[in-house]
C-alpha cells in the first residue's frame, strides 16, 4: 500500500509540473512580438501597439529613424509576463519616412516594428460643400427600441484572427490522463496480486 502511495505522490507531482509548465507556455503564447497598427500613420496620428515580450521590466517604446535618431513615446511600466497593449500619438514634429518602432528594456531592443509616417494633412477650411454628405442608413429588417432607439446592429466588418485565439496546447493534457489510467490500472493490478 506504501507503494502505490508513493506513486500517486510521484503522479501528482508530475501532474503538478506539467501544468504549471503548460499554462506558462501557453499564456505566453509560445512565441514573443511586437505588433503596430496600422503599420502606417502621419504626423500627429496614433497607433495601437501590442506586446509579447520576454519580460517583466519596464518597456520603453522608441520610434528609431534610419539615421539613428530616436523618439521616445512612451513607458510601460512592469507589464505582467511583458504583455501590454496601448495607443500611442506619433508626434508632429517627426519626420515623414520610414521608422522603426522598438520596445526596449534599457539599451537592449526586445522587438521592433516598421512604420511609415507621412506628413499630416493640411487643416481643412471652412467651406465643406464640395465634401459628399454620407448617411447612415439602417436595414430594414433591424429592429429598433423605444427604449434604446440606436439599438440597431453595427454593420458588419471582417474579422481579422486575434492573437488570443490561438488553439490551445492539448497534448501535455492527454500524455496526463494517458499517465493517470495507467497508474490507476497498475495499482488495481497490484491490489489484485497476490502478497509473497
Amino acid at each position: 500500500m506504501t507503494g502505490a502511495l508513493r506513486t500517486l505522490g510521484a503522479i501528482a507531482v508530475a501532474l503538478a509540473a506539467a501544468i504549471a509548465l503548460t499554462t506558462s507556455a501557453h499564456a505566453h503564447g509560445g512565441e514573443d512580438g511586437l505588433v503596430v497598427e496600422p503599420a502606417a500613420t502621419s504626423q500627429g496620428g496614433a497607433v495601437s501597439v501590442r506586446g509579447d515580450l520576454p519580460t517583466t521590466s519596464s518597456i520603453v517604446l522608441v520610434l528609431e529613424s534610419s539615421a539613428g535618431k530616436g523618439v521616445t513615446l512612451a513607458r510601460v511600466e512592469d507589464p505582467p509576463q511583458g504583455h501590454f497593449d496601448t495607443v500611442v500619438t506619433i508626434p508632429p514634429t517627426v519626420a515623414p519616412g520610414t521608422w522603426h518602432l522598438q520596445a526596449r528594456v534599457g539599451a537592449t531592443v526586445l522587438a521592433e516594428r516598421e512604420l511609415v509616417v507621412s506628413e499630416a494633412a493640411p487643416p481643412g477650411g471652412d467651406d465643406d460643400r464640395a465634401e459628399p454628405v454620407v448617411v447612415p442608413t439602417v436595414a430594414a429588417d433591424a429592429a429598433l427600441s423605444a427604449i434604446r432607439p440606436d439599438a440597431a446592429p453595427p454593420p458588419a466588418t471582417p474579422a481579422e484572427p486575434s492573437p488570443q485565439s490561438a488553439p490551445a496546447i492539448w497534448w501535455p493534457y492527454a500524455v496526463i490522463v494517458v499517465a493517470l489510467l495507467g497508474a490507476v490500472a497498475w495499482v488495481r493490478r497490484r491490489r489484485g496480486a497476490p502478497h509473497a
